[in-house]
């Protein structure tokens, strides 16, 4: 099984070199999807891209938000496994540039993700960190969407989960996600597609920061329901075909 990361990047050039030379030794291949960076974080990553193979940048001129660089990763994926270079057994993770998420988790959530033969792992982080109002605003939209799917969520909005690769068609014909709800709509979409997932890996914070706010809050509430809605429809519609 091979690991194949995606790297959301928007302005992260403090943070970046650690986190690439970590992934880089410890994953076949690291596709950093570079957000509109202003400062100078794609040209980082083009030079790690000059001198190792493992790693490869693509990404928009503008900033997109979120949920659109992790859209470009995984048809970049998809592109790949049509080209015989990636396996769909193989493992894509997702986690952060900003090295809030430690990059040498990665490995361990790999060994669980197999040894459990799961489709979906998420990551379930450390809030001792957070303020408390960020600590609620999570466990409200956590709870919400284990309401909406029937499934015990621990922690829907960690950036650090891993995909089996075969599973991302699937998910991405539903995917509609808008800048920071790219988490928690993943999430549901793969409950609610029946993968086999679990969302009990402990994930230390190394720091806290935060780009969202309360109205990225209110456009995940809203997105959490527009999904569950439209899957039900979903569901519906193929229930009812001849």
């Amino acid at each position: 099984m091979r690991k194949i990361v995606l790297l959301p990047v928007h302005n992260e050039r403090a943070t970046l070199p650690a986190v690439l030379e970590h992934l880089a030794l410890s994953c076949d291949r690291v596709i950093a999807i570079d957000d509109g960076s202003s400062d100078g974080s794609a040209e980082i990553v083009r030079a790690w891209e000059g001198k190792n193979r493992t790693v490869m940048l693509i990404g928009s001129s503008r900033n997109l938000g979120k949920s659109a660089a992790l859209e470009l990763g995984f048809r970049k994926v998809l592109e790949m496994i049509g080209q015989g270079l990636v396996d769909p057994e193989d493992a894509v993770i997702t986690t952060d540039a900003d090295g809030q998420i430690p990059p040498e988790i990665i490995e361990k959530a790999c060994l669980d993700f197999a040894e459990r033969k799961l489709d979906m792992l998420i990551g379930s982080r450390d809030f001792r960190l957070y303020p408390h109002l960020k600590r609620l605003g999570n466990a409200a939209i956590t709870r919400l969407a284990s309401r909406l799917t029937g499934f015990r969520f621990e922690d829907t909005l960690c950036g650090l989960r891993v995909l089996r690769a075969g599973t991302i068609l699937r998910i991405l014909e539903r995917y509609r996600a808008r800048r920071y709800s790219c988490e928690q709509e993943i999430s549901m979409i793969g409950v609610m597609l029946g993968l086999r997932t679990a969302n009990d890996l402990a994930v230390p914070t190394a720091y806290y920061r935060s780009n969202s706010t309360w109205l990225d809050a209110l456009e995940i509430t809203w997105d959490s329901l527009r999904t569950w809605r439209r899957l039900k429809r979903a569901t519906k519609a193929g229930a009812d075909a001849p």
